[in-house]
C-alpha cells in the first residue's frame, strides 16, 4: 500500500524548458494525469489538493486562458490559489 503521510508533492509540468512561454496543451496533458494519479493512487485518502495557477506566473499565461482547461478536468478536490508575487 502506498503510503502519501500527511503532505505529498507532486509536479505539473507546464513548460517544456524553464526559459520558455507555458504551454495549454501541456497544461492540459498534466492535467489529465494529475487525475489519473489521484483516481488511481489516491482514492482511498480524501484530503484536498491545492495548487497555484499553473503557466500563470513565469509561463506568462493569462488565467483566462487557463482556468477552462482546469475546469474541464478538476473537481472539488483541488484547490487552485493565486499567489502574490
Amino acid at each position: 500500500m502506498l503510503h502519501w503521510g500527511i503532505y505529498g508533492i507532486v509536479a505539473f509540468p507546464a513548460k517544456h524548458n524553464w526559459w520558455e512561454k507555458a504551454d495549454l496543451d501541456l497544461i492540459e496533458r498534466s492535467c489529465q494525469e494529475l487525475i489519473h494519479l489521484v483516481d488511481n493512487l489516491m482514492k482511498d485518502y480524501l484530503i484536498p489538493i491545492y495548487m497555484v495557477r499553473p503557466g500563470c506566473g513565469s509561463g506568462g499565461l493569462d488565467w483566462k486562458d487557463v482556468k477552462p482547461i482546469l475546469e474541464k478536468y478538476l473537481d472539488d478536490r483541488f484547490i487552485v490559489v493565486e499567489r502574490e508575487i
